[in-house]
């Protein structure tokens, strides 16, 4: 498993460099009044998303293996991409019962670093695992946004996990080191 997941890893990182195209990003991703209903159009079945390029279209797939190893693979190589159809798979793998994929779809949302990207994150904020929290917080630390700043203060104050508590008043700390005085 773990060889087939490297393999998987490595063919999506090269499909990704070959097809990645930063001057086709979408401008509606990072438009402040339309990233909530976004978020909320980009929910759907991974079964459901069709038409995609042939890089995602491997990606979708392998959103759908049984492997959580190779779910977890395709969710971080998503991060590489800035696109609806990316967020879109993002999205439908934020719903994946294995909190290692459900983190490294938030790790992925942090690089892509979208207003829509944060919408899909702060949905996370109250995830049952530990490990998507911390990316939660990981994730909100690169979003210098006031939404981002408010779940990582009820973070820092009300989470159960001294490790996601610690986490994010050192994220805090960090944007406000970053904020002109």
């Amino acid at each position: 498993l773990i060889a087939a997941s490297k393999r998987l890893d490595e063919e999506l990182c090269s499909l990704a460099k070959k097809n990645l195209n930063p001057k086709k990003v979408d401008k509606a991703l990072h438009n402040d009044d339309k990233a909530g209903a976004f978020a909320e159009k980009l929910v759907k079945p991974l079964e459901l998303i069709k038409n995609l390029p042939q890089n995602l279209e491997k990606l979708r797939k392998g959103l759908l293996d049984t492997s959580p190893n190779i779910r977890g693979s395709a969710a971080n190589t998503l991060g590489d991409f800035n696109s609806h159809e990316a967020l879109a798979l993002l999205a439908a793998a934020a719903k994946d019962d294995n909190e290692f994929v459900r983190a490294s779809v938030v790790n992925s949302l942090g690089k892509i670093a979208t207003n829509g990207a944060l919408s899909l994150v702060l949905e996370m904020e109250n995830d049952s695992s530990e490990e998507v929290r911390y990316a939660v917080v990981k994730a909100l630390s690169a979003m210098p946004d006031a939404s981002g700043r408010e779940c990582l203060v009820r973070r820092s104050t009300g989470d159960k996990s001294k490790n996601v508590k610690r986490a994010a008043r050192l994220a805090l700390e960090k944007l406000n080191e970053g904020e002109p005085r």
